[in-house]
């Protein structure tokens, strides 16, 4: 595990700080059901846009074959659903 990562508590903890007038059990309540609502869009198949942060949505993948290295034999990956996250903006001049 890396030790700049920020973890799901690590969140609660910061905005518990910035917004003091909220309870941290309210605020993990709130952090919860956003992230709740990303995962059922996301298995509904919709697309997540945060403006500013990014966009997340769910492509299909198609089936391929590969070579296992283990084994040396042609194996085949079936078709399946990737989630695809697209960097916003904002996010993007972070980076440079």
């Amino acid at each position: 595990m890396k030790k700049n990562s920020v973890k799901k508590r690590d969140l609660v903890k910061i905005l518990s700080g910035k917004c003091p007038d909220f309870a941290t059990e309210d605020v993990d309540d709130i952090v919860n059901l956003v992230f709740e609502a990303i995962t059922d869009a996301l298995r509904d198949r919709r697309r997540v846009e945060i403006r500013g942060f990014g966009n997340i949505s769910v492509r299909r993948q198609k089936s391929r074959e590969f070579i296992n290295p283990k084994t040396g034999k042609l194996t085949r990956c079936p078709a399946n659903y990737r989630i695809v996250f697209k960097a916003g903006k904002n996010l993007i001049d972070i980076e440079q």
